[in-house]
């Protein structure tokens, strides 16, 4: 039997991350402009998703989300190793207090808003209005596969 394995999608898949976010219940938007990691089933179903938005020159990670079928199995990290693997630049993950330990055990670090760049920062506290949040950066890694 095959494993589950992560990908790239291509910008005109977007879709098909919007779709897997609506079956979840989520209102997420994937878009064309955004990079969308996922991890597939050997029948092609899409069981997590997580989408890189650009802000100027830096990417922040947004919806991060399994399947609730599949949630607790590793899923999670599986797709975030491939992604920082592959991904060079920077990314920027704005964190509910409860995921903090999994991100930083993915090399995340925490950062003070004040020392992040206004395309990060102004965003962070627009979110912080309606929820607490930490905010984290990882530095990227050795190649970008675009």
């Amino acid at each position: 039997m095959k494993a589950i394995m992560p990908q790239w999608l291509k910008p005109e898949e977007a879709p098909l991350a919007s779709r897997f976010y609506a079956s979840e219940g989520q209102k997420e938007k994937a878009r064309r402009d955004e990079r969308i990691a996922v991890l597939r089933e050997p029948n092609g179903q899409i069981v997590a998703a997580l989408r890189l938005s650009p802000r100027e020159s830096e990417w922040v990670l947004r919806a991060l989300r399994v399947a609730s079928h599949r949630q607790g199995q590793g899923l999670a990290r599986v797709l975030m190793e491939f992604v920082l693997e592959a991904f060079e630049a920077p990314i920027w993950c704005f964190s509910v207090a409860h995921l903090e330990r999994f991100y930083l055990s993915l090399g995340f670090v925490q950062v003070a808003p004040a020392s992040a760049p206004e395309s990060i920062a102004g965003p962070f506290q627009a979110y912080l209005r309606h929820q607490p949040l930490v905010l984290l950066r990882h530095p990227g890694c050795r190649r970008a596969p675009f």
